[in-house]
């Protein structure tokens, strides 16, 4: 059972940084790395949502411990899909993906 999650992993995984590359050519729309970013925070905050909805605990002083952490994120974010247009994505994915590891 566990090949088929790591099958599933790895398209997911791939899929993802084929769209990151695609979405962020140097030839498309100068913006195209702060839409991704959009589009990356709009997911995380559906999921948040629905974190919420199933009856996650949550406290209001959650965000203000985790707001470092999460602009560190972001700010990785950025930086990795501003990278995208000039470096190969064989360089820039693990750079990407490395970001958990500065955040903590």
């Amino acid at each position: 059972m566990w090949f088929w999650y790591s099958l599933a992993a790895l398209l997911c995984w791939s899929g993802s940084d084929l769209f990151s590359k695609i979405g962020c050519r140097e030839s498309g729309d100068k913006t195209a790395y702060l839409k991704m970013v959009m589009a990356v925070g709009a997911v995380m905050g559906i999921h948040a949502a629905i974190m919420l909805a199933i009856g996650t605990p949550f406290e209001p002083m959650d965000i203000i411990r985790y707001m470092p952490a999460s602009a560190m994120y972001i700010l990785s974010m950025v930086l990795g899909y501003v990278g995208l247009r000039y470096i190969e994505l064989s360089i820039s994915s693990p750079i990407c993906n490395s970001s958990g590891a500065l955040v903590a």
